[in-house]
């Protein structure tokens, strides 16, 4: 199930990050001593480039009246969308296994509704069409034992067809309470976001409707990498927009294995929007692909100078 709400997800190091880039809001650090010592450079893994669809996005800008109010919310209640990510995805992870795994069993529930639907129907016509050939003033006794056949058959029929129906919905009631209840976990869970975002969107720029949006990676055939962004939306006042490199409204896009690191820029009239991202939780125990980084706005103004505006996205597949 694809959530209503957008859990933002927000790694601390990303967000302490573009705080240190914005202008009046510094940290102080105390003085320390320290014993030298050998310094073991980070191991960072090196990832080919893959195929992914990323449907579980994240994106904001800083506000250009941040304060450092602002920043503290928004690490707060980053943490605290994080936390509601984690329990939403393993429970719609769970939810999508149960419906694949009886999908069969549905199957065979539908089918056998359908047909004694089909009987129900079948029965009525040929019960009505019987009493109007009776109504005759010389019935047609051939038509009538025919009619008498098919009637016979379908009610020799219908036994075996509610069998089906009650074994499958025996089979299907337990699973249908699991995934109830795993629904009112995600109701629970998708309100929590909803008041989160609210509270997040007062202390950032925070793109409405990200449920909605995907971002594509993709290396041709050729060996040229392909983006895409659709349904982004990047106002309020605008409908969502769709970019890629396929129609060069996505261009200057560079990967790099050793972090997994993709760079590339989205055109939209006089603004460019800039994206840094790198892997992140290669071992996250739910087996899904994350990148992580930075988000400028760079806005050209009618005076020829370039407004810049910083930001955080980041990208995460649902794996299911």
């Amino acid at each position: 199930m694809k959530h209503k709400y957008t859990l933002l997800s927000i790694l601390a190091f990303g967000t302490v990050l573009c705080a240190c880039h914005m202008p009046g809001i510094t940290k102080d650090v105390e003085p320390a001593s320290f014993d030298i010592v050998p310094v073991t450079a980070p191991t960072v893994s090196t990832y080919e480039a893959q195929d992914v669809l990323l449907s579980n996005n994240k994106m904001f800008l800083w506000r250009d009246d941040m304060s450092s109010a602002h920043v503290a919310t928004a690490q707060r209640v980053s943490r605290e969308l994080d936390a509601l990510d984690e329990r939403a995805f393993p429970l719609s992870n769970r939810k999508f296994k149960l419906e694949k795994d009886f999908e069969p069993v549905q199957r065979k529930l539908r089918a056998a509704n359908g047909r004694l639907s089909f009987i129900q129907t079948r029965t009525a016509k040929l019960n009505k069409d019987r009493e109007a050939e009776l109504q005759k003033p010389e019935p047609s006794q051939d038509k009538i034992r025919k009619i008498d056949e098919e009637l016979a058959s379908l009610q020799n029929e219908k036994p075996a067809r509610e069998a089906e129906k009650a074994e499958a919905e025996q089979v299907l009631k337990p699973v249908q309470e699991e995934i109830s209840k795993i629904d009112e976990q995600l109701l629970d869970i998708e309100r929590s976001g909803t008041v989160k975002v609210r509270e997040i969107s007062d202390a950032v720029v925070w793109f409405q409707d990200q449920d909605l949006t995907t971002v594509s990676f993709r290396r041709e055939e050729d060996g040229s990498l392909y983006v895409a962004i659709t349904d982004w939306k990047l106002s309020e006042n605008e409908a969502a927009k769709s970019f890629s490199t396929a129609d060069g409204t996505i261009r200057n896009v560079k990967y790099v294995p050793r972090g997994g690191i993709y760079e590339f820029e989205v055109a939209d009239e006089n603004t460019t929007y800039w994206f840094k991202v790198s892997r992140f939780r290669p071992n996250d125990p739910f087996g899904r692909m994350i990148f992580t980084g930075d988000l400028e706005k760079r806005e050209l103004l009618e005076n020829g100078a370039t407004k810049v505006t910083k930001g955080i996205a980041k990208f995460i597949d649902r794996k299911n």
